[in-house]
């Protein structure tokens, strides 16, 4: 999972229409198959499914917050990272958006390692 921020979002656009216009201006190599207005903890979101045109068709799964009025906050689940392990979900539902919004901490302990150590820092 990666998670980017973008900026320069016309700010009366709803999340849905800002992200497709971000989609039809920026992007080259990925085409919008669906999307679907969701929410996270407090906060509305939009799921995207994207397919690469230059990867093989690779499908990713994201999902967009407005941060601001003028910036998007989006989370990348690719093919192999499970959007619904509880690792993603308490990532999902616990960030503070808005300034006077209180911390929501995750009931649950973060997942290990893999055995493999697939995603060893060293």
């Amino acid at each position: 999972m990666d998670v980017y921020v973008f900026e320069g979002v016309d700010p009366p656009l709803n999340l849905a229409d800002a992200v497709s216009r971000f989609y039809a201006d920026y992007s080259t190599e990925q085409e919008i198959t669906s999307i679907e207005e969701v929410a996270f903890g407090p906060h509305p979101a939009i799921l995207v499914i994207v397919t690469g045109s230059l990867s093989g068709g690779t499908v990713n799964r994201l999902v967009y917050f407005r941060l601001a009025p003028d910036k998007l906050i989006w989370f990348i689940f690719f093919p192999d990272t499970p959007m619904a392990s509880t690792d993603a979900q308490a990532i999902m539902n616990s960030p503070v958006l808005l300034p006077k919004e209180e911390l929501i901490f995750p009931s649950i302990n973060p997942s290990g390692r893999p055995d493999d150590r697939s995603f060893s820092c060293t």
